[in-house]
């Protein structure tokens, strides 16, 4: 899925150093996560392999040691999970020729953007309903239909548009340049669902935090994650909800305010993360 996504440039493309690219997800997505390669790049190389027949670890291994940080939104129901993602990194031209000549069932596509008439190139595959785009050489696209982003790539580098689709709150989050992996999630209920496996209807606003690798046990994070809820009389309830689901014994609780509150210290396993990503 994410495979092609952050090594291939296209010279006919125009190019730009001032797209971010937050800039490039839309609003539609249950939560959203960022993830820097130096963090955990075994779950960069996860993500890579499970997205693309046939790509081995040897290949995985080169891309992402080229990829600077994964931004992605991510919606799941009962039906089916989608998720956008964009890229940055960059890989030298004579790796990208290589890696397109070994995974040759992408396809090529052209799109023009009505506004401006420039033209961009996507890539289809007949083994994967994802397609890939890469409007720069530091930015890449991975989504079931890439031409909103697209669309929005151009209008960044050539109209002065500095909107963004994502609300402010998840801007500002996930903008921070720390090398923490960082999640915010308008639509609590499926991402603590999937991170827990505990249906956790605790009427939340949102919930946002950070994860780290867990120095004495790299199997594992040490998460810290702060709950809003828009009801003050569950929040004592709630304590007790999250206190079972992800077994609290040695976390802090800080109550910032009488609806909102931190639990820093959650240690959790990182194949709970993995899951997110359906690995």
């Amino acid at each position: 899925m994410c495979t092609l996504a952050a090594f291939i440039s296209c010279k006919s493309a125009p190019q730009s150093t001032d797209v971010k690219p937050l800039d490039l997800l839309d609003d539609a997505s249950a939560f959203y996560i960022k993830l820097p390669k130096k963090t955990d790049p075994v779950l960069v190389e996860r993500i890579l392999r499970s997205g693309v027949e046939g790509l081995d670890e040897s290949d995985a291994k080169i891309i992402a040691s080229h990829i600077d940080t994964i931004y992605t939104g991510i919606a799941r129901s009962r039906r089916e999970t989608t998720m956008q993602a964009a890229i940055s990194g960059s890989v030298p031209k004579k790796i990208v020729q290589s890696l397109l000549k070994k995974h040759a069932d992408w396809n090529q596509n052209e799109m023009k953007i009505e506004e401006s008439g420039r033209k961009y190139f996507y890539y289809t595959s007949a083994v994967s309903d994802m397609q890939l785009a890469f409007p720069s050489n530091k930015i890449a696209c991975v989504a079931k239909d890439v031409s909103p982003m697209l669309a929005d790539f151009d209008s960044h580098s050539f109209a002065e548009d500095f909107s963004h689709r994502v609300s402010d709150a998840v801007y500002e989050w996930l903008g921070d340049a720390g090398s923490d992996i960082r999640f915010y999630a308008p639509n609590p209920l499926s991402f603590l669902t999937i991170l827990t496996g505990a249906n956790l209807n605790l009427q939340l606003n949102y919930v946002c935090g950070s994860m780290i690798t867990d120095a004495q046990h790299d199997d594992q994070y040490i998460m810290s994650i702060e709950f809003d809820f828009y009801n003050t009389k569950v929040v004592n309830t709630g304590k007790a909800m999250l206190a079972l689901a992800f077994g609290l014994t040695n976390s802090q609780v800080t109550q910032n305010s009488p609806a909102n509150i931190t639990v820093s210290g959650i240690k959790i396993r990182k194949q709970q993360l993995y899951k997110l990503f359906l690995l």
